[in-house]
């Protein structure tokens, strides 16, 4: 998988990304909005609520290399070549 990614994969995702460090229970995307950025998570959890249900609680912590493993597995499931 990794020798199919190339360098203009990661700049192509990165380009609709963003960074940003958040503080403790705030909310990133309003239910129902619509958000044109690609979000990772490097390091800390992510809580995904939908009508004030708790669906999934996400934590991650990103380690040398991680955030290339992290895009591969993203790009290897979501079907990309």
């Amino acid at each position: 998988m990794m020798r199919d990614f190339e360098t203009w994969h990661l700049k192509d995702l990165l380009s609709q990304s963003k960074i940003r460090k958040y503080e403790d229970e705030e909310e990133i995307i309003k239910e129902g909005a619509e958000d044109r950025w690609f979000y990772f998570l490097l390091t800390g959890q992510v809580r995904i609520v939908k009508a004030g249900e708790e669906l999934a609680v996400v934590k991650h912590k990103c380690s040398a290399g991680g955030l290339h493993k992290a895009t591969a597995r993203f790009l290897h499931s979501a079907g990309s070549p």
